[in-house]
């Protein structure tokens, strides 16, 4: 795997698959011996990510702010509740409890070429419910005007609407490559290194 050019943590993972299934084989008795044990997946150098620094991440809102105000209260909810990018762009309307000032986070978004853009569970594989403050607050209902905006344009909403929404009704959410596109553009016009999960 290596030598075709696979990374060293992806080698670790094939590892790590194939040596589960046949200790479980072992268990069923379709075999009886675990030969993955006997083999030694590279080591991987261990890296400390690095995250933007307040003034930073105020900086990266306020760039973002010039391009799109969608953008901008999907970094800042990211930023002020610690969520990953697919979460953030899992939110529904429902999921948007204003007279608590909390959001539940119960999924994610991804896509891939073959399924396109799909829901699936949390990383963890579990929901949490996230305070917002005020800020948060208002950028989550300037989402909901947007939504309501496209309503007085001639779209019809579906029942749940995703917050942050790719398609005018609130059907579909936003594709996942868009942030990702935008946050570079963003980084690279003040100079920053950092990826968009370091947010």
């Amino acid at each position: 795997m290596l030598e075709k050019g696979l990374s060293k943590s992806r080698v670790r993972y094939a590892h790590a698959v194939i040596c589960r299934s046949l200790g479980q084989a072992v268990k069923w008795k379709w075999t009886t011996e675990n030969f993955a044990k006997d083999a030694f997946p590279p080591g991987v150098k261990r890296t400390v990510a690095t995250a933007p620094s307040p003034e930073e991440q105020a900086q990266i809102l306020t760039a973002t702010s010039r391009r799109s105000a969608q953008m901008t209260a999907l970094f800042a909810l990211l930023v002020l509740t610690g969520a990953r990018q697919g979460e953030g762009l899992a939110v529904q309307w429902c999921e948007h409890d204003a007279a608590a000032n909390v959001v539940m986070i119960s999924k994610s978004i991804a896509y891939t070429a073959e399924a396109g853009i799909f829901e699936k569970p949390t990383k963890t594989y579990r929901m949490r419910k996230v305070s917002v403050d005020e800020i948060m607050e208002s950028l989550i209902v300037s989402q909901i005007e947007a939504l309501q905006n496209n309503v007085e344009a001639g779209f019809d909403l579906v029942a749940d609407p995703y917050l942050f929404f790719g398609s005018p009704d609130g059907s579909i959410p936003m594709h996942p490559d868009t942030p990702s596109k935008m946050f570079r553009k963003v980084r690279g016009e003040l100079g920053f290194p950092y990826h968009l999960h370091q947010e």
